[in-house]
């Protein structure tokens, strides 16, 4: 199944995908804590702490960051992080991209 395919059914079973929800799931994938994701991000566990609960929302610049670090797919990353942003802004709607590429 690809990842927009299993983000779309995700949606349906349980609602908007948020950053926060993807980096639990990549916690509980990797079997880490909070703690130690801080560590492998090089950020504090605080600042883990506000993203993973959704008090934080990240830059579009460090979705893509913290996506290269983990090596998950800076694409799925970026999209659920403009996604927050809407959100947040009260616009909700779904976001794809197309012709993804980092850099000029």
């Amino acid at each position: 199944m690809s990842t927009k395919s299993a983000k779309k059914t995700l949606e349906k079973m349980i609602g908007p995908i948020t950053f926060g929800m993807l980096l639990r799931s990549y916690m509980e994938r990797e079997e880490i804590t909070q703690t130690e994701l801080a560590k492998v991000l090089g950020t504090t566990l605080g600042y883990v702490s506000n993203i993973i609960n959704d008090r934080k929302k990240v830059s579009l610049s460090k979705a893509i960051e913290i996506a290269e670090i983990l090596g998950e797919p800076e694409r799925t990353y970026l999209e659920v992080a403009i996604e927050d942003s809407l959100r947040e802004s009260g616009v909700k709607c779904s976001v794809e991209l197309k012709n993804f590429r980092i850099g000029a």
